[in-house]
């Protein structure tokens, strides 16, 4: 079977949902380095 081009993935608990988005380079790299998205 072959595996999806995009997926959500998360995980959780009794109390607590966490959701992982992955991001391009383009945007990932500038928001790591900035430590914020920049403004739209």
């Amino acid at each position: 079977m072959e595996e999806p081009q995009r997926g959500i993935r998360a995980l959780h608990t009794a109390s607590t949902i966490t959701v992982y988005q992955a991001y391009s380079p383009e945007i990932g790299l500038p928001a790591v380095r900035e430590g914020r998205f920049p403004a739209a």
